[in-house]
C-alpha cells in the first residue's frame, strides 16, 4: 500500500486536529491507523452524563472535535482555508463522514435545547461550534503540525499506532489535557 506523500501529510494533519483538540477538550484519545486512502483516530465515547447540561456540554465538545479534523487538514500558514474546508466537508471521504456525525449530533443538541424544529437555530449552533473549532485549530496550529509531522515520520500505509504509542509521542506529551473549554 502506498499513500502519496502530500496526501499522507494532509490525512495525518486531519487526524492530528482531532487528536490535539480532543485532548484539549478533555477527551481520552486512542489509536491512530493509516491506510492507503484515509486514517482514523480513536476517541473514547463513554461519557458520564448525569444531567442535560452535562449532555449538552459533551455534544458541543464532540462536535468541535469533529470539525477540528477537516479544519486542521485545511491549515495553510497557521490559518484555516475555509473554502477548501467547505469543499472537503461536502465531498466524499473522511471529512464528509465527520460532517454526517456533526449533523446528527446537532439534531440531538437542538432536541436537548428544545429547538429541534428550528433549522435557523440548528445552523446557528453549527456555526458557533465550527467557529470555536477554527479558533482552537488556529491557536494550536503549531501543536497540530508537530503531531502530524511525528505521525508522518513514523507511519506508512497499513500502520496502526496504539494509544500508548500515540500518547508517548513528544508532541502529544506536552498537550494539556482538558485545558480548553467548549
Amino acid at each position: 500500500m502506498f499513500v502519496r506523500m502530500t496526501r499522507k501529510v494532509d490525512i495525518l494533519r486531519h487526524e492530528a486536529g482531532h487528536l490535539v483538540i480532543g485532548k484539549l477538550l478533555g477527551f481520552e484519545t486512542g489509536e491512530i491507523a493509516l491506510d492507503d486512502q484515509e486514517a482514523r483516530a480513536g476517541i473514547s465515547l463513554t461519557p458520564n452524563l448525569p444531567d442535560v447540561p452535562a449532555a449538552v456540554g459533551y455534544v458541543k465538545r464532540r462536535v468541535t472535535v469533529l470539525y477540528a479534523g477537516v479544519l486542521a487538514e485545511c491549515l495553510r500558514a497557521g490559518k484555516v482555508d475555509e473554502q477548501l474546508a467547505a469543499e472537503l466537508l461536502s465531498a466524499r471521504g473522511t471529512a464528509s463522514n465527520d460532517h454526517a456525525k456533526v449533523r446528527e449530533l446537532l439534531r440531538v443538541l437542538a432536541g436537548f435545547l428544545g429547538c429541534a424544529d428550528n433549522p435557523d437555530i440548528v445552523q446557528d449552533l453549527a456555526n458557533q461550534m465550527h467557529d470555536h473549532a477554527r479558533a482552537l485549530v488556529e491557536k494550536y496550529a503549531t501543536e497540530i503540525h508537530r503531531v502530524s509531522t511525528e505521525l508522518s515520520q513514523l507511519m506508512k500505509a497499513g500502520d496502526t499506532l496504539t494509544k500508548e504509542q500515540v500518547d508517548d509521542l513528544p508532541a502529544v506529551r506536552v498537550i494539556m489535557v482538558g485545558s480548553e473549554q467548549a
